[in-house]
């Protein structure tokens, strides 16, 4: 099994992940991709700022990645995490998986999400139009604002 990981200011690549998990014995790719959306709890979004501990987020998802090995029967990883400030429709995470089934690349991709979205060390700021920025879905980190 081959695994990336990536935290990163550069625009992420459908493609290079592509490239990294697409293997001659695996029937199955699936690709998740998140992108920057224009909305956000009923107020408009204009674009988003991704702050992270770098270092301990590559450790965590190389973790991660080691874990969902574990679980289902994966042959490739790619997890991309991106930084910085992202405007609408940006990608600001990209996870690939190729397993020899569909099902276990569905359930790995699925878990992989949810693990990063719960436990990874990056926060979210939301620009908003005609509204202050605000760090949002933090509660389970610990970060100080700066408004």
């Amino acid at each position: 099994m081959t695994i990336q990981t990536l935290v990163t200011h550069d625009d992420l690549s459908i493609q290079a992940a592509h490239d990294f998990v697409l293997a001659k014995n695996c029937g199955a790719v699936v690709h998740f991709i998140g992108t920057v959306r224009d909305h956000n709890l009923g107020m408009p979004v204009t674009s988003l700022e991704y702050k992270a501990y770098e270092a301990m987020a590559e450790k965590l998802l190389k973790t991660m990645a080691q874990k969902v090995k574990e679980q289902f029967k994966v042959e490739h990883i790619y997890i991309a995490h991106r930084l910085g400030h992202l405007q609408l429709s940006d990608i600001s995470v990209l996870i690939s998986v190729a397993t020899h089934h569909r099902d276990d690349a569905y359930k790995a991709s699925r878990f992989l999400i949810e693990a990063i979205k719960q436990d990874l060390p990056v926060w979210k700021k939301e620009h908003y139009l005609g509204k202050l920025p605000s760090w949002v879905q933090c509660s389970h980190h610990h970060h100080h604002a700066d408004h």
